[in-house]
């Protein structure tokens, strides 16, 4: 077996857990009837999320092209789906739980929030350290990384809820863009 083979084993499998992570939190807010309309916001960034995985996971073809692998090369591949991980955990937490919110709920709920944006903020950073990693040119998809890494870090900063749904709806826009210019080949 190579190391290659090894890596993307642990790789796939953490995206795995990740997506049924998320999976589960749809399954469980429609086995509850819980309204998406109280939790617009975060089911978007869930689907956001789920895209995240999806795409980690369709270029890891470019992992299994990696000829040679030391440990460190290993964790930095490993801390992507890790992040993305921790970062929806954080939000299916956050949208299946069901107590009161009173204040110091709503308290705990915005350090939740911005420890979500942080961590998605450096997954897509991580994203361009993968691209320089596996000797990729710059791309559109490279600069789109930068712009969702620079909203999400907006995101956690400013608490406004308006603002939370702008830079939200500019980040879904950008990651649609990018979905159909890398389907329809168009390079740039």
């Amino acid at each position: 077996m190579t190391t290659s083979l090894l890596v993307l084993l642990m790789f796939t499998g953490i995206i795995s857990i990740g997506i049924g992570n998320i999976l589960m939190a749809f399954a469980s807010m429609v086995a509850e009837f819980k309204p998406f309309r109280d939790y617009q916001l975060g089911v978007l960034w869930l689907l956001i999320l789920l895209e995240s995985y999806l795409s980690m996971f369709w270029n890891c073809v470019l992992l299994a092209e990696r000829e040679t692998w030391e440990f460190i090369t290993f964790l930095y591949v490993i801390a992507g789906p890790v992040i993305l991980l921790f970062a929806s955990s954080l939000m299916t937490k956050l949208l299946t739980h069901d107590e009161p919110g009173g204040p110091e709920i709503r308290m705990q709920e915005e350090i939740v929030i911005t420890r979500f944006f942080w961590l998605f903020a450096v997954s897509q950073l991580w994203t361009l350290g993968i691209e320089f990693l596996l000797g990729l040119e710059w791309s559109y998809a490279s600069l789109v990384s930068v712009m969702v890494a620079g909203i999400a870090a907006l995101l956690a900063i400013f608490k406004q809820r308006n603002l939370r749904w702008y830079f939200t709806l500019a980040v879904v826009s950008l990651m649609v863009a990018d979905i159909y210019i890398q389907s329809a080949g168009i390079h740039l």
